[in-house]
C-alpha cells in the first residue's frame, strides 16, 4: 500500500500511470472547503480536488506546526495552527469519465458561487500574504 508520503507523491506525479486506486476509490471526492480562524473570524474558501487528502494535509500541518496554507500564512504564524479548523462546505461529485480540466472548472465555479455569498472583508485570498 505504501506510506502516506508515497501516496501523495503518486497523486501529484503527473508522469505516473495514475493515483493509487486505494486512495481514489471511494475516497477522492472534491469540493469546496473553508479554513476558519477562531481568533479573528476570517476564513479561506478553496476548491479542492480531493477533500480527504486536503483534510489530512491540514491535520498534519496542525500537528507538526509545519507548513501553512497559502493566504493564511501570517495569521497561522501569529495565532498558531490550533486557531484554525477545517470545514467541508460542499462536496462536488465528479461525473464518470470527466477529465481533470473539466472537473477543476466545475470546482472553481462552485468556489466562486459560494465566495460571492460571503462577506469579502472576512475572506482570506489565496494570493494574500499579509
Amino acid at each position: 500500500m505504501g506510506s502516506f508520503m508515497d501516496k501523495l507523491r503518486m497523486l501529484f506525479n503527473s508522469n505516473s500511470e495514475g493515483p493509487d486506486p486505494a486512495i481514489t476509490h471511494g475516497e477522492k471526492q472534491g469540493g469546496v472547503i473553508r479554513i476558519f480562524c477562531t481568533k479573528n473570524g476570517r476564513y479561506l474558501i478553496q476548491a479542492v480536488p480531493n477533500i480527504s487528502l486536503s483534510q489530512r494535509m491540514f491535520d498534519l500541518s496542525k500537528r507538526t506546526y509545519s507548513g501553512s496554507i497559502r493566504g493564511i500564512e501570517a495569521d497561522w504564524a501569529r495565532y498558531g495552527p490550533e486557531s484554525f479548523y477545517f470545514e467541508v462546505m460542499k462536496v462536488v461529485p465528479r461525473p464518470a469519465g470527466m477529465n481533470d480540466k473539466e472537473y477543476f472548472k466545475i470546482l472553481s465555479e462552485t468556489e466562486r458561487e459560494i465566495s460571492q455569498e460571503e462577506d469579502p472583508a472576512m475572506l482570506y485570498n489565496a494570493s494574500d500574504n499579509e
